[in-house]
């Protein structure tokens, strides 16, 4: 969550692996992510991630990445980041 111009540091693989529930739960979710931005047949795919109310600010972060990367059970989406996915050359979810 963005904090005082900030991502302060969360140790959320610590939490995740107590909570096996939520490990699978976080895997389903990343895997059907990247499984409907191939299926959209682009090359690439542009997400936001804001809260009502955060239109008019500028994203407050901004990466390129893979769709692989968004599988990586450390990869978190920062809040008011601005993502470029790059969904072709990706390797398919199992």
């Amino acid at each position: 969550m963005f904090q005082n111009g900030g991502w302060p540091e969360i140790d959320y693989q610590e939490d995740l692996e107590e909570d096996p529930v939520r490990v699978a739960n976080d895997k389903q979710n990343r895997e059907a992510l990247v499984d409907l931005l191939r299926k959209s047949g682009e090359n690439a795919v542009e997400l936001y991630g804001i809260c009502e109310g955060d239109f008019a600010e500028p994203p407050a972060n901004q990466e390129q990445i893979t769709a692989d990367r968004i599988l990586d059970s450390t990869f978190r989406f920062k809040e008011r980041g601005f993502y470029r996915v790059a969904v072709q050359g990706s390797s398919h979810v199992t």
